[in-house]
């Protein structure tokens, strides 16, 4: 009997959860990622309570607990006034997940924890070094070439995942395009280490979101740093256009004190909304950032990309075990499942940016407005912390057997 076998190139954390979640189903895949290791840089640093969850499933969430900062709370403010406009607890949550926080972990940190699980693993290999660059499908499987270390090598699998993010090779190879559409703005990360920010906003949170006439900040604390997200002008369109006096004197407008900061990180980034029409080709399916790009404010692009590792791997386990399923049905349904839970998350992170543009007032009346108001915080909380997506998904999954 033939033994089953999954491709997945990227080594991100979407395409390192896929080969967990296949892993605890007892289905061996081999990680195919360019880079020589995990790179350490700071990028998404949100994990929701469904991830929590999921993470539990496979065994590796106490890991997860042990190094990241626990959240409890979600603040809005009034930079100018530097008054709270409104905050959310998230033990709002408790009856509804064993994860009533949001857990402040940079992705890299999460893909050594991953990375690491699989050291002993006879299920997962992780192939360094490794850049796909064709493939070609049957009925039967993948056939992928692979430019490695020691020359171009041939692998074989029964499906190719594609969890190598926006400008992934493997849509590319199948040519398939994003719909959508990306913002003119541009948005400044900062990573800031020796400097306390609550000192200057009085019981000021972890995560905290502040509306201002001329900008629109997220400041993210984490178990590394203080990450300050704030939009850029239109005259710097890529890091390297960034000074440090630039970056001194943004800083200082939002602190209000006049001290030189240790800026440990700094990138521009793009907000896209684009959404792939259709994420599978026959045997190859896309998840995470190939598949989807969002709003990064709210911390729903690794969260959304993990779920869909998570809920692939069932379905590729029920079509693997099942030899009634079709092989083109299934990744249809996942296909279906996945496309009406991404665009309820596309629809809040596209309000999100709406928020972000400026001080807007209706806004703020809302956010005070079901604060004030526990069962319109738990909807608030129940959205935003992504478990109503996931609960629908979940339904959609035991629905399918």
């Amino acid at each position: 009997m033939k033994q089953h076998h999954v491709l997945i190139v990227g080594g991100g954390p979407v395409g390192l959860s896929m080969a967990a979640g296949l892993a605890h189903l007892g289905i061996p895949s081999t990680v195919l990622e360019k880079d020589p290791e995990i790179v350490m840089f700071p990028k998404a640093s949100t994990i929701h309570p469904p991830t929590l969850e999921i993470m539990e499933e496979w065994g590796l969430v106490d890991k997860l607990l042990e190094e990241g900062l626990k959240v409890h709370e979600i603040q809005y403010w009034d930079r100018p006034t530097k008054q709270m406009i409104a905050k959310f607890n998230l033990d709002l949550l408790k009856d509804e997940t064993p994860y009533p926080f949001r857990l402040q972990l940079e992705q890299s940190v999460l893909q050594v924890i991953l990375e690491k699980h699989f050291r002993n693993s006879d299920l997962v290999n992780i192939k360094f070094r490794h850049k796909l660059i064709a493939f070609k499908q049957d009925d039967r499987g993948v056939v992928a070439r692979v430019e490695t270390p020691d020359g171009v090598v041939e692998m074989e699998g029964d499906f190719l995942i594609g969890a190598d993010g926006a400008s992934s090779t493997v849509r590319k190879l199948i040519g398939i395009q994003y719909e959508g559409f990306t913002y003119e703005r541009r948005f400044l990360t900062l990573g800031v280490v020796d400097h306390d920010f609550r000192q200057h906003y009085e019981g000021l949170g972890d995560v905290s979101y502040f509306f201002d006439p001329n900008e629109f900040v997220a400041l993210i604390h984490n178990h590394l740093m203080w990450k300050i997200m704030l939009p850029l002008p239109e005259h710097i369109t890529k890091t390297e256009d960034l000074t440090d006096a630039y970056i001194q004197e943004r800083i200082r407008y939002f602190t209000g004190v006049d001290k030189t900061y240790n800026v440990v990180h700094k990138s521009v980034f793009n907000v896209h909304q684009r959404v792939a029409p259709r994420v599978f080709e026959g045997r190859v399916v896309l998840v995470g950032d190939s598949a989807h790009l969002n709003n990064p404010f709210g911390g729903m692009g690794m969260n959304s990309g993990i779920h869909d590792a998570y809920f692939l791997g069932k379905d590729i386990h029920r079509l693997l075990n099942d030899p009634d399923l079709s092989v083109r049905k299934t990744p249809e349904t996942f296909q279906a499942n996945r496309h009406a839970a991404i665009q309820e998350v596309q629809r809040r992170t596209i309000e999100n940016e709406k928020a972000a543009a400026k001080k807007n007032e209706s806004q703020i009346e809302k956010l005070k407005r079901y604060a004030a108001d526990e069962k319109l915080a738990k909807q608030y909380l129940m959205q935003n912390c992504m478990i109503d997506d996931f609960n629908f998904m979940k339904s959609r999954n035991q629905a399918a057997g």
